[in-house]
């Protein structure tokens, strides 16, 4: 019957017109982030050649305020996700790799967006100041990677889950050695007349501490007593 076609028709040309909008709004926000990375890089140039300073402005974000009409919180984002992922050319004309090369390469191929960079930054600047250059390419490898399919707030709780997992399996190295080997010390002063003053510092779980601060206070006793002889030319008794 026509009439039973009819429904059928029109349902396919809504499933037809729904997946092109979602394809055009996929790519146009696939623009934006594009267009996002191009102003991102152009104010990294006009950091280096100090635009705001020479237009008579105290930093870079007050005139971004001025020149874009964006809130002075935005401005000093944009300035601050500029300095984590742009590359730098230098006077000889190497470039520099920008501090999240990963967060970067993405950022340029559309897929993430300012929020996403600001998460990997965030969780970034957290990492321990004893973790391995390693550890921190990873960290962002992953964070980059996570970006890619997943909204910012799933970045974020990816990367705190990689802190506290940090945290758990990794200590700072060198506390480590001191907590491994602990430290014994015995500090001594002799005065004018030959009494010698001591103090230390000595690990209750060492064995035979007591033994040992008091051999070292008779060798030392000895060494004094020695000198003092030698001195007077009395001989000192063995």
């Amino acid at each position: 019957m026509p009439s039973s076609g009819a429904p059928h028709n029109a349902s396919r040309h809504q499933s037809t017109r729904g997946t092109e909008l979602i394809h055009e709004l996929t790519d146009v926000f696939t623009q934006i982030r594009l267009l996002h990375a191009r102003g991102l890089d152009v104010i990294a140039d006009m950091v280096d050649e100090q635009v705001a300073h020479h237009a008579g402005y105290s930093s870079l974000p007050v005139f971004l305020v001025e020149l874009l009409h964006v809130a002075p919180k935005k401005a000093t984002s944009l300035v601050a996700q500029a300095s984590q992922t742009a590359e730098t050319l230098t006077p000889t004309g190497h470039r520099t790799p920008a501090p999240l090369p990963r967060t970067r390469a993405a950022l340029h191929a559309g897929l993430i967006d300012g929020e996403h960079i600001d998460a990997i930054t965030n969780i970034i600047k957290q990492l321990p100041t004893w973790a391995s250059t390693a550890d921190r390419e990873l960290v962002e490898k992953t964070l980059a990677d996570t970006a890619h399919t997943a909204p910012p707030h799933v970045v974020k709780r990816h990367g705190e889950e990689l802190l506290a997992r940090l945290d758990q399996d990794g200590t700072d190295p060198h506390l480590e050695d001191t907590q491994a080997e602990p430290v014994n010390l015995f500090r001594y002063k002799r005065s004018r007349d030959g009494r010698m003053r001591f103090s230390g510092d000595i690990d209750p779980k060492a064995p035979n501490n007591s033994k040992g601060c008091s051999a070292t206070s008779a060798n030392l006793s000895r060494s004094t007593h020695a000198t003092q002889n030698n001195a007077t030319g009395t001989p000192s008794a063995t």
